[in-house]
């Protein structure tokens, strides 16, 4: 019985200390968003946000999130054949928006339903299951919930 005990407990703490903590995966996601997207994402006290100065309808974007009110992934082909990630509020309005032209000197704001971000090529089915895993995950660590069907 105590050896069974023993076996269990170790096997419990092997489960809880192989997940990535909320800094190591936002800094996996940095690293992938980096080196796959054109924009810049940022983590701060809970608040993800993607500036894109680069959007490929020439436009320069910039969207903020509370990670723990976002509910859902989906990862799909964007403008111009990219690959997209969509990661939508968990319920209604949660992401702060802004848009730009190059001519304008400051951002027009708006809130909305959920947060986009383009690639810079069609990213291959293995790296969006991954990509997909890490923001869910993401979610979850900061007490959110994702829902399986949010499109």
């Amino acid at each position: 019985m105590l050896r069974r005990t023993f076996f269990l407990l170790a096997f419990a703490i092997s489960i809880t200390t192989e997940a990535q903590s909320k800094t190591e995966t936002e800094t996996w996601i940095k690293s992938f968003m980096s080196t796959y997207s054109n924009g810049n994402i940022t983590f701060q006290n809970g608040i993800m946000t993607f500036d894109n100065p680069y959007d490929p309808i020439g436009f320069h974007t910039r969207a903020s999130v509370r990670i723990e009110d976002l509910g859902g992934v989906k990862i799909t082909e964007g403008p111009k054949g990219n690959t997209a990630i969509y990661l939508s509020c968990y319920d209604g309005n949660c992401v702060n928006d802004g848009l730009k032209s190059q001519a304008q000197a400051s951002f027009d704001k708006f809130v909305n339903h959920k947060f986009g971000m383009q690639f810079n090529s069609s990213l291959p089915s293995d790296l969006q299951f991954r990509i997909n895993k890490a923001f869910s995950h993401l979610i979850k660590l900061y007490g959110g919930k994702v829902l399986s069907n949010t499109f």
